[in-house]
């Protein structure tokens, strides 16, 4: 029994926790990287030399002069007003390498909105996919312990504090089951599923579930709809119906030949 649509949504989950985290980190590294720039970054006003258009863009040779040493580098830039040549253009140098340009215009920007973007993900699916995990390592230990018991069906419900997705409900198996050491009726509530589950107690007409109990805590249970499925091996219908013919057309052969074998060797001892 495959349920496509939560198995779809619980990925789906996983995948968006796991990009939102490293969506942190990457910003909280690059606004980190930010602030290392703009430590050791210095302004100082440029004289253009040369300039062309080009592309809706201005490309400019520029010089500038830190220690009474003249640099020269080629920018881009797009400015709403005409540049022209011994211009002046203000630039961002490296301090501790004045021959290299800084340009950290947009990775505070860049760094923010990762940073909001990544917690607001974060905060609406973590705790989704945290309790999904812990459910499905619940699931996995109670059917490691092996404690169940077999209930009565009670009922097929549907749930609908889930949404419809496709069209499709979401279904809940509902059991009860008397316990005679206490004579309490408990109910239990399989997990929702979007699987017809009407359609598959009238298929196999299966009237009890096995649902696992956590010995710790027997509120926390498990109900397994794989048992609603009547446990039928898996049998080869050809040996049942006398097996493959080659086979025993051989396994013939080979009899007829340790027979007539047999006859020789008494035949000689007559």
């Amino acid at each position: 029994m495959k349920d496509t649509i939560t198995e779809s949504q619980n990925n789906t989950r996983t995948i968006i926790v796991i990009i939102a985290f490293i969506l942190l980190v990457g910003s909280i590294c690059l606004a980190g990287y930010s602030y290392k720039l703009e430590q050791k970054a210095v302004n100082v006003y440029s004289e253009i030399i040369k300039v062309d258009y080009n592309n809706k863009e201005y490309v400019a040779t520029v010089k500038y002069t830190v220690n009474d040493t003249d640099y020269t580098k080629i920018i881009r830039t797009k400015s709403s007003k005409e540049i022209t040549v011994n211009d002046k253009i203000k630039i961002t140098y490296d301090k501790d390498n004045p021959k290299n340009l800084i340009n950290n215009k947009y990775y505070p920007i860049l760094a923010a909105v990762g940073i909001v973007a990544s917690i607001i993900c974060l905060i609406i699916f973590t705790p989704k996919f945290i309790k999904q995990n812990r459910r499905s390592k619940d699931v996995r230990r109670m059917i490691k312990e092996n404690m169940f018991i077999m209930a009565p069906i009670s009922e097929v419900v549907i749930d609908n504090t889930k949404k419809v997705v496709d069209g499709t409900h979401a279904y809940k198996l509902r059991s009860k089951f008397l316990n005679k050491a206490d004579n309490k009726e408990y109910i239990y509530e399989s997990d929702p599923v979007y699987i017809d589950l009407n359609a598959i107690k009238e298929e196999t007409r299966a009237t009890n579930v096995k649902i696992y109990i956590d010995k710790f805590n027997t509120n926390n249970y498990y109900i397994d709809l794989e048992s609603l499925y009547p446990d039928v091996p898996i049998i080869d219908p050809m040996v049942v119906l006398g097996g493959n013919k080659k086979e025993q057309a051989e396994e013939k052969k080979v009899d007829q030949v340790e027979t007539k074998e047999g006859e020789e060797n008494q035949d000689k001892q007559e």
